[in-house]
């Protein structure tokens, strides 16, 4: 099923027009789990600066703290920080489970008034796969404290918006085919022209980026998400070295992925590389390494 993208060919009105011709709105909706941040975060990765990234975990959850509901504050104050976005130029993608019956109203209006082009993407995912996806976020607090009886209360079945606005990405589709297609159907192209990631497994799946580095015995992880920890323990298991690229900034961080690694029987080797500009005449590219304990 896919819906039309809208934009600068029809008439907005002055008063409630929001964005610009060249400003891009893109819609992503979907249950829990169901991939959203990552194809946001794959949208900003492709793109660079310029893109804001508005969720509705992040409003609703964290800035509110407020439940899901009909009347929820969350609701207009996504729409308001989105247009603002857009007015000030940014092109913005709104991610969230964002139910049809609560939030249509505020996604329809938004996309009516934007000026530029507007695309909105349902990513469709089984019941079976949240529950698989859920078990391997690293926040084992909030694991624990929503279970599969939780999930499923909140799973609607292609809870799609009225009007066919949306395009739905069915579950076995690659990361980066989703990030292409909408990158394709909004011309979303960075000044900078960088590609999106390569070697995505599919949406239905695991959604954090895994390179294979030319030594077929060793992966590069990019660390995006909660999930990469247990890609990477899937890694050692299966005799393989693994490279996170991680800012780890944290002592605890850092404790902890040490833990994982010792855990299935590997050796941890942290490698700190120092910023580029030079400090009191160090190498602008040079790296300490952290010796293994045995």
């Amino acid at each position: 099923m896919t819906g039309t993208p809208s934009g600068a060919h029809r008439r907005v009105s002055t008063a409630t027009a929001a964005g610009r011709e060249d400003t891009r709105l893109v819609v992503i909706r979907g249950n829990s789990a169901s991939g959203k941040s990552s194809v946001a975060q794959g949208l900003r990765d492709h793109y660079g600066r310029g893109i804001a990234i508005v969720g509705q975990d992040v409003i609703r959850r964290n800035v509110l703290r407020e439940h899901d509901t009909a009347r929820g504050a969350n609701i207009a104050l996504l729409g308001r920080i989105a247009r603002e976005a857009l007015n000030a130029g940014f092109h913005v993608v709104l991610e969230g489970i964002l139910y049809a019956d609560r939030y249509s109203h505020m996604i329809t209006s938004l996309v009516r008034d934007h000026r530029g082009v507007s695309c909105c993407y349902y990513l469709d995912v089984p019941l079976e796969t949240t529950f698989v996806r859920h078990a391997s976020k690293a926040d084992a607090a909030y694991v624990g404290q929503v279970t599969d009886t939780h999930l499923a209360s909140w799973y609607r079945e292609l809870d799609l918006l009225p009007g066919s606005l949306e395009t739905v990405i069915p579950a076995d589709t690659m990361l980066q085919d989703t990030i292409a297609r909408i990158v394709g159907e909004t011309d979303l192209v960075s000044a900078f022209l960088i590609p999106p990631p390569q070697c995505k497994p599919s949406q239905g799946d695991s959604m954090n980026p895994l390179v294979l580095m030319s030594d077929a015995q060793v992966a590069a992880i990019l660390v995006r998400d909660e999930a990469v920890r247990a890609q990477l323990t899937e890694l050692l298991r299966s005799g393989r070295s693994a490279v996170p690229d991680h800012g780890l900034w944290r002592r605890s961080d850092r404790d902890e992925w040490k833990k994982t690694v010792r855990a299935e029987g590997g050796r941890p080797l942290l490698v700190y590389r120092r910023p580029r500009r030079p400090c009191c005449g160090a190498s602008p590219h040079a790296a300490s390494v952290e010796t293994p304990a045995p």
